[in-house]
């Protein structure tokens, strides 16, 4: 890590929907979905291009924030 290269999300207004509310990475295009259902604890999920991206797979909650990875 001697370069900085790891970047925040710059996280959109919330969109509210009546189960779900939907933030955009301003940067990468990561979508957070917040799922509040009745009778249900709340819990995110993580799109990008349409995949579904595991909370697990780096290792940490929020998925790297990839700006300036597709240029």
């Amino acid at each position: 890590m001697a370069d900085s290269a790891h970047h925040r999300h710059s996280w959109s207004d919330p969109y509210r929907e009546a189960y779900a509310t939907k933030r955009t990475c301003w940067n990468c295009g990561l979508m957070k979905i917040t799922r509040h259902e009745p009778g249900i604890f709340p819990w995110v999920e993580y799109w990008r291009e349409g995949e579904r991206i595991r909370q697990d797979e780096y290792g940490r909650k929020t998925p790297p924030c990839e700006r300036g990875e597709a240029a």
